[in-house]
């Protein structure tokens, strides 16, 4: 492989955002007296964008679930947003990508503004060559879009491969014709990535290195 760009996911790839997100979540469905569907658990409500999480997760209308992004949003810009962590190997995977000359980038469902914040608070924003994320009016909200995004302020999806954990992740980038590989330290497992057709796999972020 020759890859000269590498596509991060944001939430389960770079950073481990499940207490914040979970506790938005709750927030949420208890303010408006939802819940999710029979078998469906909080660890599927990461990654998706929340229109789709609220409606096919928790059932809800179009209309209710907008209702339910409004207060999810409104209490995450209020604390939840920055309670997550790095996952450990994060940054030296980062540096030793930057070594070799690899263009980073960051394509995320979650709205461009509060990645960016994210991203900065941590010290990491200025890695990224472009950090696009879904537009707050919800005008671009899936990873496909997101990502075609992305590939247009890079100039292009030539020699790029996304990392992501779940399989909006990997269905988004061949969308786009990118490979992509499962990030397994992150939310989704082998098998819903493989089954997604993840063209690579790496347990820990250092094995991304050994990808290009």
């Amino acid at each position: 492989m020759n890859f000269k760009t590498v596509i991060f996911d944001l939430d389960g790839t770079i950073i481990d955002s499940f207490p914040g997100i979970s506790e938005c979540a709750e927030y949420t469905l208890n303010t408006l007296g939802a819940s999710f569907k029979q078998g469906v658990g909080m660890k599927q409500f990461v990654g998706p964008p929340l229109m789709y999480s609220f409606t096919n997760l928790c059932g809800m209308s179009e209309e209710r679930a907008r209702l339910a992004v409004k207060v999810y949003r409104e209490h995450y810009v209020a604390g939840g947003m920055y309670n997550n962590t790095l996952y450990g190997g994060i940054v030296p995977l980062l540096a030793g990508l930057k070594e070799r000359g690899v263009t980073l980038a960051v394509a995320t469902s979650k709205v461009e503004e509060f990645a960016r914040k994210i991203l900065a608070r941590h010290n990491i924003d200025g890695m990224f060559a472009f950090i696009g994320g879904a537009a707050s009016d919800d005008s671009r909200t899936s990873k496909e879009a997101v990502l075609e995004y992305v590939l247009e302020n890079l100039g292009g999806a030539k020699g790029a491969l996304m990392v992501g954990d779940r399989q909006y992740d990997i269905s988004g980038a061949h969308a786009c014709g990118l490979p992509a590989a499962g990030a397994l330290w992150g939310y989704g497992s082998r098998q819903e990535l493989a089954a997604a057709g993840a063209e690579y796999f790496a347990e820990r972020p250092e094995d991304i290195l050994s990808l290009l």
